[in-house]
């Protein structure tokens, strides 16, 4: 089963009207019953800091970290993948030349996709889209904190210190 996005709806004398009927009949059965939750996007405000503390990081690595990561959005793409806030796609081959060489062609179609070969078994991982519609208010502020651990290790401060750094 696909998950259901988030979607918009009015509360109209009592109903929950579609604020866009063409997708809400895609997604939802008639006469089905759905639990109803409450998405709460993320503050612009805490979405920015975000950002600007991962550009503040970045600038602050060493030429070595630079090469590895050459920009904070391929920082902040490790940062997802790294602590399990992606997506993953797995491919069996016939054989591992073929598995390794699919692996080529899935780093080339984007800027940072991490892959792992294993016998003819190609897995692609690719970040998950931080954007206000697709992650919830919890979750992204999860991911926040966790993408903060991981790039606060790579250049030997605490979390705590890469948020007020930016903070200040």
């Amino acid at each position: 089963m696909t998950e259901i996005p988030p979607m918009m709806f009015d509360f109209i004398d009592g109903h929950m009207v579609p604020l866009d009927p063409k997708l809400a009949a895609n997604k939802f059965w008639d006469g089905a019953s759905y639990k109803l939750a409450v998405h709460e996007e993320p503050s612009m405000r805490s979405r920015g800091h975000y950002f600007a503390s991962i550009k503040e990081a970045w600038i602050n690595f060493s030429p070595e970290q630079t090469k590895r990561w050459p920009s904070p959005e391929c920082l902040r793409k490790w940062a997802l993948i790294e602590t399990g806030f992606c997506d993953t796609e797995t491919l069996i081959f016939a054989t591992h030349e073929d598995a390794l060489i699919c692996a080529g062609f899935a780093r080339r179609r984007d800027q940072y996709v991490m892959t792992a070969v294993l016998d003819a078994v190609l897995v692609i991982y690719t970040e998950q889209s931080q954007k206000a519609h697709a992650m919830g208010k919890a979750r992204f502020q999860r991911s926040k904190e966790e993408v903060f651990r991981i790039i606060a290790e790579q250049i030997g401060v605490t979390p705590e210190q890469l948020k007020k750094n930016r903070a200040a």
